[in-house]
């Protein structure tokens, strides 16, 4: 058969009018306009009042057709609702001819606003408006209604309206061959980041499963895997696993999700999670929380007894966001773990801890098995600056050894320092605590409330008895010191570095009122120590120089007499006396004075031969020394 000219002319006619009717039919169908008056009326459904804007529309027929929407915002008043750079839909040509196919939605930079303050960014009919929760409803065109779907989308975030923060970010999300009734496959990377401490703790939660949409609800399958990105202690998350399943009200945005969380394929707890429109809660339930997770916020969390966050622990985790109105949080976790509590360098009890969190309250416990230790401490967390502001704790030692119990003792020189510290408070219970055959019972009382520090210790057991009261106020200072027969060795640390001594028998008493330099104060000093060895501190030392004008030893000499009186910046000397075979004594006036003439004077009172020897004082060596 010839085929001429005129016949190959007349088959391209009558190719290019299919393609022409098919062309007209496809444009038709996929009008950008009647697609975007589409998407407009379903804005309006869930968003009734809103402008919806959009700055640019382009759109191109070739293999596939393509929409592209740029710079697209929706407000409500003046409330921004969501924003985003580009929304794109692909449609082939034989999905719009024969409703078979598979089209592409692809997303970028989407905002969802979020006011925390919605007084000021919307009047009260907007305001009301966003009280109800919205209603969502995706309508499409018939012919992509069987259509499959593949979703992607970058950089889709929860974001403050009235500043840069964001509550929720995904930086990758995508579906493959999503259809309502059919199961799909999908993966997001939900990024997690942390500046705390002046550090960026920064890991990405990778979710891969499978999504089986309907109308009224969406069922979803998922297992999630952390990856660090930095390796700073406390912060390497990547054992930690979730396996979950999720329901979604797609109408309501209300999703509905149950959890389990695996380290090294054990499972270590199980929760609950609920996510609506203004509103996320999560509870958490562990049987072996790794406790090194908390090693991030160790510093807060901790306490001078338990320094070492490690171990395993059992619990519970409540988190509960609102977002709209007030724009609360509310956190709240309870653990309780086996440790030890940790008293001087080597002294470790073991037991029981427990921590209870509420925002930002943290409270934490201690027992023994016997009872014979508890512990108990409220802290009030300042989370943005990294510190403790306000604590108060309690120990109660029973039947225990003394000087084990007096390690936990803070020293009233550090209460005394200078240095900024929190508002605190700790009290120390003894009771029937023993020291060689001795039992004592007596209590420590310690801290800083507004505008004072105090510290007070009661000490006593049959034969003896320790009364130190102390009171710090910017306008002056008060001390005073009662002891009756009362046995001091090493393990009494609590007056360091102004007295200290291995061994001594204490008797008398000691009163002071000063403001900045104690010698400038008023003091009273009646004091007996008998059988004293090593003595150490402030108070011995400026013993040892009154001593060093007629080169003796005090040292060597282990029954002491102080009488002694602080008045007009004069430090007048009754008695200072070295009780031995031979006793000497001095006596005297310090003057802190200028132009005031300082002297002492020693005798030797069962001596007769020796002579009174005195001496003038040139130096006012005292004013250096602090008590």
């Amino acid at each position: 058969m010839k085929v001429t000219t005129k016949v190959i002319l007349y088959a391209w006619l009558v190719l290019l009018l299919v393609l022409g009717s098919l062309f007209y039919s496809a444009y038709s169908k996929l009008n950008p306009s009647s697609l975007i008056s589409l998407f407009n009326t379903q804005i309006q459904k869930s968003y009734p009042g809103s402008i919806f804007k959009i700055e640019k529309i382009d759109y191109m027929f070739s293999i596939d057709f393509k929409l592209s929407l740029k710079g697209l915002t929706l407000k409500r008043g003046n409330a921004n609702i969501a924003s985003a750079n580009e929304v794109q839909l692909k449609v082939p040509w034989w999905l719009i001819l024969f409703n078979r196919g598979n089209a592409s939605i692809n997303i970028s930079d989407l905002f969802i606003y979020i006011s925390s303050n919605q007084g000021e960014t919307a009047g009260s009919e907007e305001r009301n408006l966003q009280k109800s929760p919205p209603s969502v409803e995706v309508v499409l065109p018939e012919y992509l209604v069987d259509a499959h779907y593949t979703v992607r989308a970058k950089n889709v975030s929860i974001k403050e309206l009235d500043g840069d923060r964001r509550f929720f970010t995904l930086t990758k999300f995508l579906v493959r061959e999503f259809q309502y009734g059919k199961n799909s496959a999908f993966e997001l990377n939900i990024p997690i980041s942390i500046t705390y401490k002046n550090k960026n703790f920064s890991s990405d939660l990778w979710l891969f499963g499978d999504i089986t949409p309907n109308p009224k609800t969406w069922i979803i399958n998922y297992r999630g895997e952390f990856k660090t990105k930095e390796t700073v202690e406390g912060s390497q998350y990547e054992d930690l696993v979730i396996d979950g399943k999720s329901i979604l009200n797609p109408h309501a945005v209300d999703l509905t999700s149950t959890i389990q969380l695996l380290v090294e394929k054990k499972k270590i707890g199980t929760g609950e999670i609920t996510a609506k429109y203004n509103q996320i809660q999560l509870n958490l339930k562990f049987s072996q929380f790794p406790m090194s997770y908390l090693k991030m916020v160790g510093d807060e969390i901790s306490n001078p007894f338990w320094n070492k966050i490690e171990g395993l622990g059992e619990g519970e985790v409540k988190f509960n966001k609102v977002f709209l109105n007030e724009n609360t949080t509310s956190l709240s976790a309870k653990l309780h773990f086996p440790g030890v509590f940790t008293l001087g360098a080597d002294q470790i009890i073991p037991g029981q801890w427990f921590l209870d969190f509420k925002n930002q309250i943290i409270q934490t416990s201690f027992i023994t098995p016997k009872q014979d230790l508890k512990f108990s401490r409220r802290a009030v967390l300042d989370f943005e600056n990294s510190k403790v502001v306000q604590f108060n704790q309690e120990l109660g030692f029973t039947s225990c050894d003394l000087k084990t119990a007096l390690l936990s003792v803070q020293s009233i020189s550090e209460l005394m320092d200078p240095a900024p510290q929190p508002y605190h408070s700790t009290v120390i219970l003894l009771r029937q605590c023993l020291d060689g055959d001795k039992i004592y019972d007596g209590s420590f009382r310690f801290g800083i409330i507004p505008n004072q520090k105090y510290y007070q210790v009661e000490l006593q057991d049959k034969q003896s008895s320790l009364l130190l009261k102390y009171s710090g106020k910017s306008s002056e200072q008060d001390f005073e010191l009662d002891l009756v027969n009362f046995a001091w060795n090493s393990s009494y640390k609590f007056l360091e570095p102004y007295m200290s001594a291995s061994e001594g028998v204490l008797n008398g008493k000691l009163q002071g009122k000063w403001k900045s330099e104690w010698s400038d104060g008023t003091w009273l000093l009646d004091l007996t120590a008998d059988k004293l060895k090593e003595t150490s501190g402030d108070f011995f030392s400026l013993n040892q120089k009154l001593w060093d004008y007629f080169i003796l030893d005090s040292n060597s000499v282990n029954k002491k007499i102080w009488k002694a009186s602080v008045r007009n910046q004069a430090i007048k000397i009754n008695s200072i006396s070295l009780e031995s075979s031979d006793p000497s004594q001095l006596s005297g006036t310090l003057s802190s004075i200028s132009r005031t003439k300082s002297h002492l004077i020693l005798n030797y009172p069962k001596n007769k031969k020796w002579k009174p020897v005195k001496k003038e004082v040139l130096e006012v060596f005292w004013k250096k020394e602090t008590l």
